[in-house]
């Protein structure tokens, strides 16, 4: 339950940055969304990548880069903590 609760909620805010993203791409240009145009086109036009893929592939190098490492580095001992159940 508490996975799919952290999980819905990232993808909220996903969906949060991209729409604000949008909306100032469109403010730039001067496209009104009476004006249907689609966010590719606007992206397209001012010259912009999409934010979430490139936070996605950052990521996944900086994870990537975690795993390589020895294991006695900091970042993959918080990496691969695992908390343990605190039942008192």
């Amino acid at each position: 339950m508490r996975t799919t609760v952290t999980l819905l909620f990232a993808r909220i805010v996903r969906t949060n940055k991209t729409v604000a993203q949008m909306k100032f791409l469109r403010r730039l240009v001067g496209i009104t969304k009476l004006d249907k145009e689609k966010n590719q086109y606007i992206r397209q036009k001012t010259g912009a990548q999409n934010t979430i893929k490139e936070i996605k592939q950052y990521q996944k190098k900086w994870l990537q880069h975690v795993q390589r490492m020895d294991t006695n580095g900091l970042p993959k001992q918080a990496l691969q903590y695992k908390p343990k159940d605190d039942e008192t």
